[in-house]
């Protein structure tokens, strides 16, 4: 993700909502159910906030609401949702909202519904913690207009100067939408056309989820600015619209003056017609039944300290609550993935240590304890394989990445011959520089031909900046390797880099976990459309 832009979700749902059997609270009738949908974003929301309630529907203990809650989908966040059930006595309040007498709740991940068979979740009601009569089902279904992604052309005409008499102003564009409670978030900006008032900028592709939600009339605004250095610019003029108005093909777009001055100060026009292109989402691979897998790797070489030094990366104490950094990050990012992991195996893996009874350094060894078999039971079964090879591994070295890559990428290459659409995504967590740079882009550059995420969580105070080679902003990693010439560029961008020591105090852990999976959805859909591989039709909901 672009540092500074918006965060926006994979997709935009609508979330259908049924309940079978609730209580009868009425004595001369039977209750009036309305349902109630609270959401609360870790590391962004602290409170649950109200998104959305169904109609109400009278005398029914079985209703089918037809209303649907719209709700942003975030891959990279754990988005906890409550629906409360409420039998209505009487009307509306003055925010327009029902009240009523409890008739139980549920709670769950979105998640948990996107992943679920046919994206159809279905749960028991409880009260005050304990089980209550009646259940709820919850569909989730995709907004098609977000699978959109656009390709705009676009020219500057008669732009008014900002350099004076002896220059021309040097334009570029920027883009926000107008996110809920009414701050403007940038989505987009072009590059800057030195010394000239009718600019043509490069074409832009930008996705209907990141521009607008999948709300072609939610407000965009559009600033055309004059830069003068990387953090100054003078304003050339501004306007508001909306994606619909962006599409026309016809749109020539005036500019406002920036003081509200009644003078022309140019238009923003298309070259070229925009371009729709219909671009599959995870959300909807997801409902086909694209199986996610996990691994992870930790670092044991001996820079990390002793682990009964306090001053250790691996230091572990007894207090409650308290985890050290590579705990912090496993525990983090393996939460959000772990609904997505089809059979709640992950593989965790060590590197840098002599195992027992070996003086030679391993650089990818199982968690698990067994030789034969990486997998532990979901993010628990990490923390305390995790916990266990402190105890009984020699911390060692050199820090070697490419084993630990070339292990996982075989792996997941050999799991995708079955014909299912399968992915894993490998989270690799270090506490210094590799000592094998060369060895280890080559890997990457053959692991992005497979189904494969990398994702590398630096901890510690350590200079991290030659990780920065390894995560492909921009451009695509080549093998530096003349024996490996043949191995060439990579097919795509497949690894983030997060430095655990930029994410610390309130909601660390969201936050990490936020830029560490950002990428991933793109990845994802990436990998499947340059192999051809639509997504499957949605499977059924379970029975």
């Amino acid at each position: 993700m672009q540092a500074g832009f918006g965060h926006s979700p994979v997709s935009v749902l609508e979330l259908s909502i049924e309940c079978l059997d609730l209580k009868d609270k009425d004595v001369m009738s039977k209750s009036d159910p309305v349902v109630s949908v609270y959401e609360r974003r870790q590391g962004t929301k602290d409170e649950f906030t109200m998104i959305g309630q169904t109609e109400l529907i009278k005398n029914n203990l079985n209703p089918k609401f037809t209303k649907a809650i719209k709700i942003d989908y975030f891959f990279e966040e754990l988005q906890e949702l409550q629906f409360r059930v409420l039998d209505v006595d009487g009307g509306k309040s003055d925010k327009g909202i029902y009240s009523g007498n409890d008739l139980g709740g549920f709670s769950c991940l979105v998640s948990q519904i996107v992943t679920a068979r046919g994206s159809v979740l279905t749960g028991k009601l409880q009260k005050n913690g304990k089980p209550y009569q009646g259940s709820i089902k919850i569909s989730s279904e995709e907004m098609a207009q977000v699978r959109q992604e656009y390709i705009f052309h676009w020219k500057g005409e008669k732009l008014a100067n900002r350099d004076g008499w002896f220059g021309k102003s040097d334009p570029f564009v920027c883009l926000s939408k107008l996110r809920e409670g009414g701050a403007w978030t940038q989505v987009h900006k072009t590059e800057v056309v030195k010394n000239n008032l009718n600019p043509t900028w490069q074409k832009f592709k930008i996705s209907s989820a990141h521009l607008c939600q999948g709300d072609l009339y939610r407000p965009i605004r559009l600033d055309c600015n004059d830069y003068d250095s990387d953090d100054k610019f003078d304003s050339i003029g501004f306007l508001e619209t909306n994606t619909n108005e962006l599409l026309n093909p016809s749109m020539m777009l005036k500019l406002k003056h920036p003081k509200g001055k009644d003078k022309s100060v140019g238009v923003i026009a298309h070259i070229s017609p925009p371009v729709v292109v219909e671009k599959p989402s995870l959300t909807a691979y997801i409902a086909g039944g694209l199986e996610i897998s996990v691994a992870v790797a930790i670092d044991f070489t001996a820079s990390n300290g002793a682990p009964s030094d306090p001053q250790s990366l691996h230091h572990r104490t007894n207090q409650p609550g308290y985890l050290n950094q590579y705990e912090q990050a496993i525990w983090s990012v393996g939460n959000i993935l772990a609904p997505y992991d089809c059979d709640q195996q992950f593989a965790a893996y060590g590197y840098g240590a002599a195992l027992p009874g070996s003086k030679v350094t391993s650089h990818c060894f199982h968690l698990s304890g067994n030789a034969s078999h990486p997998y532990v039971p979901g993010v628990a079964g990490i923390m305390q394989g995790y916990q266990t090879a402190l105890t009984s591994v020699g911390l060692s070295g050199p820090t070697l990445f490419q084993p630990m890559i070339s292990t996982v990428a075989g792996l997941t290459a050999a799991m995708n011959q079955d014909g299912r659409q399968k992915y894993t995504i490998l989270m690799i967590i270090t506490d210094g520089a590799i000592m094998d740079m060369p060895q280890t882009v080559d890997a990457i550059v053959k692991a992005s031909r497979v189904p494969l995420s990398i994702v590398i969580v630096g901890v510690g105070s350590a200079d991290f900046a030659s990780m920065d080679t390894l995560d492909g902003d921009g451009k695509l990693l080549r093998s530096p390797l003349e024996s490996c010439a043949q191995t060439g560029t990579a097919a795509r961008d497949i690894v983030q880099f997060v430095e655990m020591s930029k994410y610390q105090g309130p909601a660390a852990g969201p936050r990490l976990a936020r830029e560490v999976l950002a990428e991933i959805p793109d990845q994802v859909v990436e990998y499947f459309m340059k192999k051809g591989i639509k997504p499957n039709p949605p499977l059924p909901g379970a029975a």
